[in-house]
């Protein structure tokens, strides 16, 4: 019986595991593990780093823009456009033949002049990035908006420019003339640059890849009248 009674206490002892082995020691069945959300790494159990969330995806448009924010009025001629109100002598279309999806069409009398736009929230001056031949005459400026504490850096493109009267590198501010319109309809487009693109680094049409650049519904960011 006393035999018997040492073998139980025996078992009961190898049964408990050894929690004062560390971690990096080899494996036994006495090996204590790491907690649930651990790892061993070294002899110490370290936190699995969470993975981040992911941001959610901007909304897009049928056109495949970031879609118009709700609280932004719907009516393009609430806005302040690159044309005088009284040159516009019609509705806005949505699609410019290429220059960019989504891109607004303005139509107006030949010969009007093009405006330099200064974009709600913008911090500072703009600057045109580019100033050639894209779809027509081209005007790219970009411009740094900041909202909800967040600096961005967009870009307004207008094409179909019969005439420019800026070149590359200029600094402009919201009222400069860029340019006349022709008999074709102008075309307006707002773009979002993309975190850790370098623009000045980009020739014209690469500044409209949507690698670099996403467009963005220009009613989202143009200053309410």
């Amino acid at each position: 019986m006393l035999a018997l009674a040492a073998l139980g206490r025996h078992a009961r002892h190898a049964a408990t595991p050894d929690r004062t082995r560390p971690v990096g020691s080899a494996p036994s069945a006495h090996t204590a593990p790491c907690p649930v959300g651990t790892l061993p790494d070294e002899g110490v159990c370290i936190p699995v780093p969470r993975r981040a969330a992911l941001a959610p995806r901007a909304s897009t448009d049928a056109e495949g823009r970031i879609a118009r924010r709700p609280d932004r009025p719907a009516d393009y001629l609430r806005y302040a456009l690159p044309l005088e109100a009284r040159a516009v002598e019609a509705s806005l279309a949505g699609d410019d033949g290429g220059l960019s999806p989504g891109s607004v069409v303005l139509l107006a009398p030949a010969g009007a002049a093009v405006h330099a736009l200064a974009l709600e929230g913008q911090v500072g001056p703009a600057t045109a990035l580019f100033a050639g031949r894209l779809v027509g005459l081209t005007v790219v400026t970009r411009h740094v908006v900041e909202t909800g504490g967040r600096r961005r850096m967009l870009l307004v493109v207008v094409g179909n420019l019969a005439a420019m009267s800026v070149a590359a590198h200029a600094t402009l501010a919201g009222g400069d003339v860029i340019g006349t319109t022709g008999s074709a309809p102008l075309s307006l487009a707002v773009r979002v640059v993309r975190d850790g693109i370098d623009v000045d680094a980009l020739g014209g049409p690469e500044l409209l890849d949507d690698a670099n650049s996403v467009p963005d519904d220009a009613r989202n960011v143009l200053v309410v009248k």
